[in-house]
């Protein structure tokens, strides 16, 4: 019986828990997946339009970051990103002025490519910069450094299949 209502105790004042319910994606995945991709600095925050609407564009935060270097299109100068920063979303917490971000941004309307409005959600590989994760034993690690090196050598280098040109290896017609 003490037993019992101890426990009811703890399960009664734990806290809202929120199930997300996606593995978290390779690199290359989420690159493929993402319609921008950029490493940027938080410049303003905007709240929602109206928190309780049932249209996530509205519900959304909107987080303004200054693109330092972006990987995959559009080359922006700026980016608007949406997040409901609840649940299942790509922020732990409210994002801070000042601080930078690893951003994949998928789009909202996958179907209507005429939409241009990108979200980041838990199920993305968006991270700040400058957090260390646990990894294995006493180990830790910076997914973001880690996603930026991937990403580096990704789009750095042209797939194989392609010839480049290289133009130490011009050769002159011959005469």
């Amino acid at each position: 019986m003490q037993v019992a209502a101890i426990a009811s105790v703890f399960l009664l004042s734990a806290p809202a828990g929120y199930a997300c319910w996606c593995g978290k994606t390779d690199v290359k995945e989420a690159f493929d997946r993402a319609k921008v991709v950029f490493v940027g600095e938080v410049f303003d925050v905007i709240p929602p339009r109206n928190p309780r609407s049932a249209n996530f564009v509205d519900a959304a935060h909107t987080i303004r970051f200054r693109v330092e270097t972006a990987w995959k299109e559009p080359f922006w100068t700026e980016a608007n990103v949406l997040d409901g920063i609840a649940g299942c979303s790509g922020f732990r917490r409210l994002p801070q002025k000042g601080e930078k971000y690893l951003v994949y941004a998928e789009p909202v309307f996958r179907n209507d490519p005429s939409r241009r409005e990108v979200m980041t959600h838990g199920c993305t590989r968006t991270a700040l910069v400058s957090e260390t994760v646990p990894a294995a034993g006493i180990y830790y690690r910076n997914q973001a450094a880690d996603d930026i090196r991937m990403l580096n050598a990704m789009t750095m280098f042209p797939p194989r299949s392609k010839r480049i040109f290289n133009p130490l290896q011009m050769r002159w017609p011959d005469k």
